[in-house]
């Protein structure tokens, strides 16, 4: 039943939003962006990034860069030097597991091993993880907030 009634949410949000959009963003930058996202509104994290961006214009240059120049560069977004570590600490090891920056392979994954190898990394929680799966590869996830899961209660989805 509870699946039928998300479906169902689903495919009338699909309809009214016309959600069916082609992702714009390199994946790797929409992971970066979702973790500047965390515990901030959209106005700091997208400045948080836009200056993380037009500093470090490649993801090397942010691995090679020291974690003091990272956190005054995303400042604006809040929680700078925990995020400034985490970004960097997800770049060395996402280049020790795979080699380099790409990670469009999980296009190509199930959502379950997508889940599992994005939250091997330190900061990538459920949520982020099911951000980056849905925007950069349009997958069939439904990342739950706190008001999301709120909004749930009440239209009887979940009773938590």
């Amino acid at each position: 039943m509870r699946q039928s009634k998300l479906k169902k949410i689903s495919e009338v949000i699909a309809k009214f939003f016309k959600t069916e959009n082609p992702p714009k963003s390199n994946p790797l930058d929409i992971l970066i962006a979702t973790i500047l996202s965390q515990n901030t509104n959209d106005v700091n994290s997208h400045r948080a990034f836009k200056n993380l961006k037009e500093k470090f214009p490649s993801f090397e240059s942010i691995l090679t860069a020291d974690v003091s120049k990272i956190e005054e560069a995303i400042k604006i977004g809040g929680l700078a030097h925990q995020k400034a570590v985490r970004i960097k600490e997800l770049l060395v090891e996402l280049k020790e597991k795979t080699g380099d920056f790409d990670i469009s392979f999980l296009k190509n994954l199930s959502i379950e091993e997508g889940i599992k190898f994005l939250t091997s990394f330190k900061g990538v929680g459920l949520k982020t993880a099911g951000c980056v799966l849905l925007f950069a590869f349009n997958k069939n996830v439904f990342p739950v907030d706190t008001h999301i899961h709120r909004i749930l209660n009440r239209v009887g989805v979940v009773k938590t």
